[in-house]
């Protein structure tokens, strides 16, 4: 089924920045997990040194973690729990890992190139599950990507090779994973025991998968998949232990990324890097309404109108322009105050909120209220 969605004018106004506090520092990479944004950044000077600063909604430095050696550029993170998965290149792949309990930073681990002497191995994504790492690593000596399973100390478990197409991401607010493999499936994967623990499949068809993105919803057990393809952008809400309840298409814009799927207090916000998101409500029979948002986004705070994006060196606070809206309910009672004497109360409400007809419909609806409430106040008199 085909989602028809509408596209609103939204204005995403430019609030705050970030830029590491480091002399010669660049930031390489920034993800959002939760409520934190998580900074790599490395010194432009040498091809040694990173850092990873860890940021609340506000930009603040909550913490900062450096990394002095074998790592040139840092290309990947993820976070769980109190463990931090940074994925660097140094020439090949160096993982670290941070225990935040702790404050110390543990590896590299190195991970080299099947081709030996003058090739590469290079992380292109990482996603943690309970305290295993899964390292998506691309290998240009047979140009084929390769799943490495790491522990928390951190060494290789495991590794196999995947094709040449591949995508893995954590459900956000879980220990789940998505997992494709340039098959027709996306496996939802429980990764907890430092294996491919598959709990169930998404069909894509022929569909060539650009990437993957998913958020856990507690209350409802369920997993909402949201994946970028040639054929479009899709929402898969998958019930955990009764399986898949829909599958539908969001988008018809081909090969759009997906990078980050957040809760709204009535549905879900995807965000793109392509300066696309989607506000997906009413979950049962969804419905998406199409917003430009700021390039090179990668978060979306849970329950707010905040959108952080990577521009060149700054990590960028985005908040949603609400319009005013202004709605009059008057309510006239006839009274006997001196015989031949009417009262007229009038009540006007200003809201500032979200700018969707449904949201206009509530403030007519709360008028209404105030408008009865009134009334009988003017009654008791």
């Amino acid at each position: 089924a085909l989602v028809t969605a509408s596209i609103v004018s939204a204005e995403w106004t430019y609030e705050l920045s970030y830029t590491v506090p480091y002399t010669d520092y660049g930031i390489d990479t920034a993800v959002m997990v939760g409520n934190e944004i998580l900074v790599g950044a490395s010194n432009t000077s040498t091809q040694e040194d990173a850092a990873v600063f860890v940021l609340d909604v506000n930009l603040s430095e909550v913490a900062s973690y450096n990394i002095t050696s074998q790592a040139d550029t840092i290309a990947a993170i993820d976070a769980r729990g109190d463990l931090i998965a940074v994925g660097a290149i140094y020439g090949n792949t160096t993982i670290f890992v941070i225990n935040r309990t702790e404050g110390s930073v543990y590896g590299p681990a190195l991970i080299e190139s099947a081709g030996g002497t003058g090739f590469s191995a290079q992380v292109e994504k990482l996603a943690l599950s309970g305290e295993y790492i899964y390292a998506l690593v691309y290998d240009n000596f047979d140009m084929n990507y390769y799943l490495y399973i790491l522990d928390k100390t951190p060494s290789v478990v495991t590794s196999e090779p995947v094709g040449m197409m591949a995508d893995i991401a954590r459900v956000e607010n879980s220990d789940y994973l998505l997992y494709w493999n340039g098959s027709n499936l996306i496996y939802i994967v429980d990764g907890t025991a430092g294996s491919l623990n598959v709990v169930d499949s998404i069909d894509v068809g022929t569909a060539v998968v650009r990437a993957v993105a998913g958020y856990y919803n507690d209350t409802e057990n369920a997993i909402y998949v949201v994946y970028g393809s040639d054929m479009g952008t899709y929402l898969v809400k998958y019930v955990i232990g009764t399986g898949i309840e829909y599958s539908t298409q969001i988008g018809t814009e081909a090969d759009l990324v997906p990078t980050f799927v957040a809760a709204i207090p009535n549905g879900l916000y995807v965000v793109t890097e392509n300066g696309y998101g989607y506000r997906v409500t009413n979950l049962t029979s969804p419905t998406a309404e199409v917003e430009a948002i700021p390039t090179y986004a990668f978060g979306y705070y849970y329950g707010s109108e905040y959108i952080y994006a990577l521009y060149q060196n700054e990590i960028r606070r985005f908040a949603l322009e609400v319009a005013a809206v202004t709605t009059t309910q008057t309510v006239t009672e006839t009274q006997l105050v001196y015989e031949t004497e009417t009262e007229t109360v009038t009540e006007t409400t200003t809201v500032e909120g979200p700018y969707t007809t449904t949201d206009l419909a509530i403030v007519g609806i709360v008028c209404l209220l105030l408008g009865a409430a009134i009334a009988y106040v003017v009654r008791k008199r």
